[in-house]
């Protein structure tokens, strides 16, 4: 089981380096007829933010967490990231500060719940996909 999420987690940073390898791929004449644009890895990125603040959720309600706050710390982020109406530096910014604010608030808040080889990769993917911005 351990190796299909390794597997799942890794295949999920695709999408972010996917400007790069079409890039790889017409440098060997591979013809690839595909209308780009920059603004997917952000809109991708804030679906990635979503699905880890409902992560968050799941983890608070189930190990029912009475601090109220809590609660919203995963919506924050969330709505923090779907505000991408603004201009290409400002949603580099946003995803960049979101996909880390959701890791910041998993290592504070669920750190004893989770697996350390689960917490490294959780770390390596999300430094990776922030370095996808920057390649």
């Amino acid at each position: 089981m351990k190796n299909v999420i390794i597997l799942l987690t890794l295949s999920g940073l695709i999408p972010f380096y996917l400007k790069e390898i079409i890039f790889l791929l017409s440098l060997f004449n591979v013809s690839i007829f595909f209308e780009f644009s920059n603004m997917y890895q952000y809109i991708y990125g804030s679906i990635v933010i979503s699905f880890l603040s409902g992560m968050q959720w799941q983890r608070f309600i189930y190990h029912s967490e009475r601090a109220v706050y809590k609660y919203f710390l995963p919506i924050f982020s969330s709505i923090w990231a779907w505000s991408l109406i603004f201009d290409i530096f400002n949603s580099l910014f946003i995803v960049i500060s979101g996909l880390s604010f959701c890791l910041i608030i998993e290592l504070i808040f669920q750190n004893k719940l989770i697996p350390v080889w689960f917490k490294n990769l959780r770390i390596i993917t999300t430094i990776l996909a922030i370095l996808s911005f920057y390649v």
